[in-house]
């Protein structure tokens, strides 16, 4: 503790003789070893020491005249150590709160935030206080030592007390200056935790709010759902659908409001530098998401609802009208049309009547539109109210072109004419009443030999003018043709329609393609792209599958082979035909399907790099949505066509033969998937063949020609379930098994290289009195009968067919 270097030393000998000799002969022998390090000069008297010191630097002892109490100077230090104590412990202290909340951890929910941030402000004002105390100490602890020193500050200071009053005086000030910096080092690191603990509870807050505005969004969701169940027809119904739609709008209004604010919130929190941005923005981007799904949804009900409601009310009118047409043309007085004017009377007044016909007929015509614009409103009763109606119609109009016919018939210059009448040959009789597989006439023959025949039984009684009536009446064939004609032209246009549909979703589907594959694969192969994590990068072909090989036959050959049938909807068929085995890469895909959702899984669905691809190409919906869209499609292909065979007029087998191919591909791929989930194979699944059934069965096993007989082993065992998959060389065997440790809780099938039938030596039973549904298979002349029980009879049938086939050409 010594103020300075030590420039000299100066030995005062002692005054008594041995002292004194003893003192010299000490300094003279370590005189050396004292110059080494520092200058000793020994001095015989007080005298000499004035020589090197003033005497006012010397205390009373030394002959000098400096003023200094030692037990004050004591008590001094003693001062100051106790307070050095203190403050080292308070130093420590504030740097183990400090340490306490650097580790701490960040609260999970809004309550727990601020309870934390309660009581640290507490424990954080209490170690302040302690702080401030300690400065007013050693304010007073320098205040005291400057009295006790005469309160000459300046004197303190003086060179004369440096080596005296050192350690005092230069003690205190340390550790004055060390509480000072360890203070502000704390209230940095406070307001930056303080901070921090305020994002958090803003940060759980925004969560919260973020759940519950969810879960409103889902129950908006659902009620959307609700409205598309029940649907009816009747006035009451639509009245209270209205009601409903309105009530639904404004919850749904209130609830997106909510949703835009908590999402504001959300914005304003990464805007302002918030640490948690990886966390917020995300959930900004999904209440984005679903305010403009719900919205979409919204309007599309508003305007199915609103297409529905103007079919059903032109459907009751045309109904109504058809109604009314039939009660009038039951009343028309027909006595009056006997006459030319009476007949133009009757003929005008009927053209009136039925003058809104055609508008009638393009209403149901135009059905399928409609049909499209109403979506999921359509139901079961408006379809049998429609087929009613367009029966009802058709067969108003029939009674309506025959009255026609015969009042324009009876209105020209030639309806007073007189009719020749002819006596019908045998022929025409034997025509009339033969048998139902003869041929059918010509219409215009056989209406009018049916006219002559009626007439002349009928000409004893009736007068000229009723025979040319009857004829008159009976004389409509043309007019059916023109309704024919009309018929197949409305089926066509229909067919065309079903035709566009056909290929604008198909344009629509390949677009989807392709931003999935530029969107999301590309980035995944790019080694220099900064967001894709080294567990995606060069993974695209696991993550997508072959989906760029699905896009590339769409778009390079499909389309443009659809596009050529737009003129002739009919020959569709052929498109599907001459690339029926480039639809087998969809079982490819299929089965890549739980490789990609397993990585999905791992990386996590709201992955950074997911979500900024998501919003760069501006998909309201996440990945895993646009991976199920080559198997919708794949799927929708088929009702395409049973909608394409239902309304065309030829090429009828080629469209039929087109569809089965179809469905022949859908089994291929559900095949597919289900061999993915065969485990415990050791083996390659390919080296059994062509994989061609699958299917679940009740399996019981008799072991008849077993070699080694044993009574633990019975001969029959027990009724068990069992999947079977039917290859070209061997029928495998497995165990289905739901894995409960899956998420998904996906059936998987377990199986081994003992679970075998092999179909070099195997034969079948087809028929089973005790049930219709079961059939048997054995391998290896017959020392392994396998009974199956099949769910279906047709399940049965196929598997029966395919076994026969299969064994027929070993």
């Amino acid at each position: 503790n010594f103020p300075g270097n030590i420039r000299i030393v100066l030995v005062l000998k002692p005054l008594g003789f041995l002292q004194g000799a003893i003192t010299n002969f000490g300094f003279r022998w370590q005189k050396d070893e004292f110059a080494m390090k520092v200058p000793v000069v020994l001095l015989s008297s007080l005298d000499d020491l004035s020589r090197y010191v003033l005497p006012t630097e010397l205390t009373n002892h030394f002959g000098g005249t400096f003023q200094y109490d030692h037990i004050t100077w004591i008590n001094n230090r003693m001062l100051v150590e106790t307070f050095s104590a203190k403050a080292t412990s308070a130093i420590l202290a504030l740097e183990e709160y400090g340490s306490q909340l650097a580790e701490s951890e960040l609260p999970n929910d809004s309550k727990s935030a601020v309870v934390l941030i309660n009581t640290q402000q507490i424990r954080t004002n209490t170690q302040k206080d302690g702080i401030e105390m300690l400065r007013k100490e050693a304010a007073l602890l320098r205040n005291e030592i400057s009295i006790s020193n005469n309160n000459d500050v300046n004197a303190i200071e003086a060179a004369s007390l440096r080596h005296v009053v050192w350690y005092v005086f230069n003690r205190l000030p340390y550790y004055e200056t060390l509480i000072s910096e360890t203070d502000v080092t704390f209230d940095n690191f406070w307001l930056k935790y303080k901070e921090k603990m305020k994002q958090c509870l803003q940060l759980r807050l925004f969560e919260e709010d973020y759940r519950d505005v969810c879960s409103k969004l889902e129950t908006v969701r659902q009620q959307i759902e609700s409205k598309y169940l029940n649907v009816g027809i009747t006035f009451p119904w639509l009245e209270a659908f209205i009601s409903g739609l309105s009530d639904l709008e404004q919850s749904t209004n209130e609830c997106l409001e909510v949703c835009g604010k908590v999402r504001q919130h959300g914005c304003d929190l990464v805007a302002a530098g918030h640490y948690a941005v990886d966390c917020i923005q995300p959930k900004t981007d999904e209440l984005q998401n679903q305010t403009c799904e719900i919205k979409e949804q919204i309007t599309e009900l508003q305007c199915s609802f609103k297409s529905y409601q103007h079919f059903i009310n032109q459907l009751n009118e045309v109904r109504q009208w058809c109604e009314d047409g039939m009660a009038f043309l039951a009343g028309q007085v027909l006595e009056t049309s006997l006459t030319v004017d009476g007949a133009n009377s009757a003929l005008n007044e009927l053209e009136i009547k039925f003058e809104k016909k055609e508008q009638n007929v393009q209403i149901l015509v135009e059905n399928s539109v409609v049909q499209s614009q109403c979506g999921r409103l359509w139901s079961a009763e408006a379809e049998e109210l429609s087929c009613h109606v367009k029966s009802r119609l058709t067969e108003v109009t029939l009674l309506y072109e025959k009255r026609r016919s015969s009042l324009k018939k009876a209105a020209t210059k030639h309806g007073e004419r007189p009719v020749q009448l002819v006596e019908p040959s045998k022929k025409v009789v034997s025509t009339t009443k033969g048998s139902k597989r003869d041929p059918p006439r010509d219409g215009k023959e056989q209406v009018v030999s049916q006219a002559k025949f009626f007439v002349d039984r009928s000409s004893e009684n009736f007068t000229q003018k009723q025979q040319n009536y009857y004829i008159v009446f009976f004389n409509f064939y043309n007019k059916n043709k023109i309704l024919k004609n009309s018929f197949y032209l409305q089926i066509s246009n229909i067919s065309r329609h079903v035709m566009k549909e056909l290929v604008s979703t198909e344009k629509t589907y390949i677009s989807e393609l392709k931003s999935i594959v530029e969107g999301y694969g590309r980035p995944m192969d790019d080694p220099t792209h900064p967001r894709v994590p080294a567990t995606l990068l060069g993974k695209s072909k696991e993550l997508l599958g072959n989906m760029d090989e699905i896009y590339d036959f769409h778009s390079n050959v499909f389309l443009g082979l659809l596009e050529e049938c737009v003129d002739n909807p009919s020959s569709v068929g052929r498109c599907f035909l001459s690339k029926k085995e480039n639809f087998e890469i969809y079982s490819k895909y299929c089965q890549n399907s739980i490789k990609s959702e397993q990585l999905r899984r791992l990386v996590g669905e709201q992955h950074p790099f997911f979500m900024q691809c998501q919003q760069k190409l501006g998909h309201r919906l996440s990945l895993s949505a646009f991976l199920l869209k080559p198997v919708q499609r794949v799927t929708k292909y088929q009702l395409l066509l049973q909608q394409m065979l239902k309304y065309s007029n030829s090429h009828l087998k080629e469209l039929q033969t087109a569809l089965d191919a179809m469905l022949e591909i859908l089994k291929s791929v559900n095949d597919g998937m289900h061999q993915v989930m065969i485990t415990g194979y050791q083996d390659d699944l390919t080296l059994l063949g062509k994989l061609h059934l699958q299917s679940q069965f009740t399996m019981q096993v008799d072991h008849k020609k077993s070699r080694v007989k044993s009574l633990k082993r019975p001969r029959f065992s027990k009724a068990i379930q069992r999947h079977l998959f039917l290859y070209d060389d061997e029928i495998l065997i497995c165990k289905p098994q739901t894995m409960e440790s899956l998420d998904d809780n996906d059936n998987h099938f377990k199986s081994n290289n003992q679970s075998v039938a092999s179909m070099e030596n195997a034969g079948m039973l087809d028929t089973i009195k005790s049930d219709p549904r079961k059939f048997e298979v054995w391998s290896e002349g017959r020392e392994h009968v396998y009974t199956l029980q099949a769910p279906t009879i047709i399940t049965k049938q196929e598997w029966i067919k395919g076994l026969k086939s299969i064994l027929m050409n070993k």
